[in-house]
């Protein structure tokens, strides 16, 4: 957990391991129970979820170019989404088509969890 939590990872996809029968692995000493996999598959979820934040605090403010892909309706308003270079999503309020296009926005706030808002600079 440590070392994790040292290289700050700013995207994870954490799984338990499976014991396949008629594998070598499932012939192993020290096999770990299942209630300790749970676990530790939490705790390192919450502890990605933590450095992806953080890793995407450190953007507000910034201005950064937005590749745009697509336009998605979010509370009843239309913005277009992308991403950075960083591979950051970012959504912009914008009725304008924004497809296709590289666009410098500062980055202003979050979208959920999973991406940041912004306001295109013309």
């Amino acid at each position: 957990m440590d070392f994790v939590d040292s290289i700050h990872f700013y995207e994870t996809h954490i799984f338990p391991y499976s014991r396949r029968e008629g594998t070598r692995a499932a012939r192993m000493d020290g096999q770990v129970a299942d209630p300790v996999k749970k676990e530790r598959s939490r705790r390192l979820i919450l502890l990605g979820q933590r450095h992806r934040r953080e890793y995407m605090e450190s953007f507000l403010g910034t201005v950064r170019e937005v590749l745009f892909e697509e336009q998605q309706t979010i509370d009843g308003k239309p913005f277009w989404t992308g991403h950075t270079m960083e591979y950051l999503k970012v959504a912009v309020h914008s009725s304008e088509s924004l497809e296709n296009r590289r666009v410098l926005v500062r980055i202003t706030g979050f979208a959920g969890e999973e991406a940041l808002t912004g306001e295109a600079l013309k």
